[in-house]
């Protein structure tokens, strides 16, 4: 997959025998914001509207929830896990941290 600035198009490919092609529609992807700006950027910022957390120049589709680390204990060593947008650490979580949310943006 790759960005062509001259067309302002993303491509794909189809295959050895379709070659490139253009994705047509709009662009979406998952959108990773932090809560405060000591954990990193871009910081989790509700514009409004359609809007809401994404990015200038696209929409809030849709809410995928909290993301962080975990910590576990394993065989008497401390290890630490990422969880993902909803997931969660499970029962055997000795400490969690929440460190950001994540939402779907389309054009």
């Amino acid at each position: 997959m790759y960005y062509k600035s001259t067309d302002d198009q993303i491509y794909v490919c189809k295959g050895a025998a379709l070659g490139w092609k253009a994705v047509g529609g709009g662009v979406s992807f998952t959108y990773y914001c932090f809560l405060n700006s000591t954990l990193g950027n871009p910081v989790c910022i509700n514009t409004g509207g359609n809007q809401g957390y994404c990015p200038a120049g696209y929409q809030q589709r849709l809410v995928l929830g909290a993301w962080g680390t975990c910590n576990h204990a394993v065989y008497g060593d401390y290890n630490d896990y990422w969880f993902p947008p909803g997931g969660s650490c499970g029962s055997s979580a000795i400490v969690y941290a929440t460190i950001g949310q994540a939402y779907v943006c389309s054009q």
